[in-house]
């Protein structure tokens, strides 16, 4: 009931469906996505990003913004074997995020191989606005564990009041990170060139 497919301005001003998720309860879970998953091959490193726009309704809004990968038994934390069992790249609160209000950000982050062993995360984790500009500087990163078969994607608000936020997510994906892809293209809405190419122009848009 929080949750709306709608027509909107995506992140190039484009109008397409946007996923939108707002609060109209009291209880603590609010608008947002959970991918249940999919299958993975935990020899390789998968990279998983998404656009968020927060609208905050109020000067200091409740709750915080999630994002992260799928809740269970698939990853741990970099340097560890023991499994994360609710795993999150990023969640902060919501009224301490007022750099990134009212703009659409590119959240970037990774899940390596089971077989690595080092604990630096992956330089190009963060969220960044469609200039390339980084706005969240970094991001936690994981690792499959080595009997992981599943991965998946969420991205939610948490424990905000009703009617404080809204959070408008975008094109989220979860692909192994060797044959994804640049950032760049994502940041130019260009992943899909020939599936999207409208008037010369290489946005998706709604006629």
């Amino acid at each position: 009931a929080e949750n709306n497919r709608i027509i909107a301005s995506n992140p190039w001003g484009v109008r397409d469906y946007v996923w939108e998720g707002t609060t109209i309860d009291g209880n603590d879970s609010n608008g947002g996505f959970v991918h249940t998953g999919c299958p993975i091959d935990n020899s390789k490193k998968y990279r998983v990003s998404v656009w968020m726009k927060l609208i905050p309704h109020v000067t200091a809004p409740s709750g915080s913004y999630y994002f992260g990968c799928r809740q269970g038994d698939s990853v741990s934390n970099l340097g560890s074997t023991t499994v994360n069992t609710n795993p999150y790249f990023i969640c902060n609160q919501l009224s301490g995020s007022s750099a990134i209000y009212n703009k659409w950000v590119l959240l970037v982050a990774y899940i390596w191989p089971s077989s690595y062993s080092s604990t630096t995360v992956d330089s190009t984790s963060g969220g960044y606005n469609i200039n390339g500009d980084k706005l969240i500087s970094s991001m936690s990163n994981f690792k499959f564990l080595s009997n992981a078969t599943t991965g998946g994607i969420r991205s939610f608000l948490y424990y905000v009041n009703v009617g404080d936020a809204t959070i408008y997510l975008y094109r989220p994906r979860f692909e192994v990170a060797d044959t994804a892809c640049s950032i760049s293209t994502l940041l130019q809405g260009r992943e899909h060139c020939s599936l999207y190419q409208i008037n010369n122009s290489y946005v998706p848009s709604i006629s």
